[in-house]
């Protein structure tokens, strides 16, 4: 397919001059799409294993397309609320070595102790208007929180999404987030400004 997946090392050595932006399709489910999707030079492709959502795989889809995908995309598991214990038992009979972790942060904290060397760990933050100072105080609230549950190494990235009722995915221009501060956010180093 002739796309070499970046890692999260290499995200974070990407500069302004010139380095193109790193992309994830979420909700791929057929094989015919991450082939489509491959093609098309996305980096990674979500699988979704949330509860509630139309776009959910299941254990067997997903190893199918781990499969598929092999060294062309990263396959990143997406879920929403589960306990660590039931991701866990998802990445091991998928093989997925990438996570998008949507709920409490201690579950985050024990996956993240469970699979230290995971190739790509995300933790998805849901965006709500009413959140007051923006994406800039919801990280520095993680920060805290991750503080305080202890030794555990930080998510390679944070994920500030915008779903809409109709929707598990993004949905809502973002009037009140500082586009600078997302803009220059590393994988991993946290805020440039």
């Amino acid at each position: 397919m002739g796309f070499a997946a970046r890692t999260a090392s290499q995200m974070a050595t990407d500069d302004a001059s010139g380095a193109r932006t790193w992309v994830k399709v979420c909700g791929v489910r057929r094989p015919q799409d991450l082939v489509a999707a491959i093609e098309s030079g996305v980096d990674a492709v979500g699988l979704v294993f949330a509860e509630r959502s139309k776009r959910r795989v299941d254990p067997d889809e997903a190893r199918l397309l781990v499969r598929i995908a092999a060294d062309a995309a990263i396959c990143v598991g997406v879920f929403d609320g589960q306990r660590a214990w039931e991701v866990a038992e998802v990445l091991d009979e998928t093989g997925l070595r990438a996570v998008q972790y949507y709920g409490p942060i201690e579950e985050f904290a024990s996956l993240r102790e469970t699979f230290p060397d995971l190739d790509l760990a995300i933790y998805g933050v849901r965006m709500r208007r009413s959140a007051g100072g923006g994406a800039v105080e919801v990280y520095e609230t993680l920060l805290g929180s991750l503080s305080e549950v202890g030794d555990v190494r930080l998510p390679d990235a944070f994920l500030f999404d915008s779903p809409t009722p109709e929707s598990d995915g993004t949905g809502n221009p973002w009037a009140d987030i500082s586009v600078r501060y997302l803009m220059s956010w590393r994988v991993g180093w946290g805020p440039r400004m």
